[in-house]
């Protein structure tokens, strides 16, 4: 959500994650435990043997959110730039005020409703690169061990059709979560104090939230399931974890 003509908007970002999900599931594969991620059981110890610990993990984990969710960040930026200007255009050719709720301006974008889509294309096709960066897959952002990047790559391999089985319930969980709904609106209290929020949705046996400054947090989603005051819940404390550790 952002209000048309703002030039540094704040983000709310939510989203199920395979990369994300990649991370902990490996934790289960190996049997690594990582606090907050140290409720399953079993596992084959590979990666443990090639030298991944808690620390690299971490490295591993923030590194690959940190990336992604700049790419996210500046995307985001970029669409609203063009949003706005697309606007502006528009507004001209209707002969309106600066106002996109000026009763000139709605009658031109209903006399004309695709002229918004047709010049927001334009502008996607002319700098692919900022509205669709290159995507990174989780091995390839590891920079430690190369036995450990090899396992990785490995087990990358294999994730695909497990990834699809670990997210069985992704469609239900799109349609039917309204957690999501206001949360731009319950998150203005740290609109100043955080530059935007990206929320990673992962699969995991236990409800949990993994915090990745300084604008990311994966959530764990048992079975599909997400009580919406709950989540609301641990959406706040971490957000205001995130904003304690920018300040500190």
């Amino acid at each position: 959500m952002f209000r048309l003509g703002e030039e540094n908007p704040w983000f709310c970002l939510s989203e199920t994650d395979r990369d994300a999900d990649f991370c902990i599931w490996v934790l289960e594969v190996d049997g690594l435990h990582v606090p907050p991620f140290e409720h399953h059981t079993g596992g084959d110890g590979s990666l443990r043997a090639a030298g991944l610990d808690e620390e690299s993990w971490h490295s591993w984990v923030k590194k690959l959110l940190r990336q992604k969710d700049q790419h996210h960040y500046t995307s985001q930026k970029q669409s609203v730039q063009a949003a706005n200007e697309a606007f502006k255009v528009l507004q001209a050719k209707a002969g309106s005020p600066n106002d996109p709720q000026s009763q000139i301006f709605r009658d031109y974008m209903q006399a004309h409703p695709h002229e918004l889509t047709q010049l927001l294309m334009q502008a996607r096709q002319a700098q692919p690169d900022l509205f669709f960066p290159k995507r990174s897959i989780p091995s390839d952002v590891w920079s430690g061990s190369p036995e450990i990047g090899k396992r990785l790559r490995e087990l990358w391999e294999h994730y695909g059709p497990i990834g699809e089985k670990r997210f069985a319930w992704e469609k239900d969980f799109q349609t039917n979560n309204h957690s999501t709904t206001n949360l731009w609106q319950t998150l203005e209290p740290y609109h100043t104090r955080l530059d935007s929020l990206m929320i990673h949705f992962v699969e995991y046996s236990q409800e949990t939230v993994y915090l990745a400054p300084p604008r990311s947090i994966i959530m764990t989603v048992v079975n599909g399931r997400l009580d919406d005051e709950d989540f609301g819940a641990r959406t706040l404390q971490a957000a205001e974890a995130l904003a304690t550790s920018l300040s500190s």
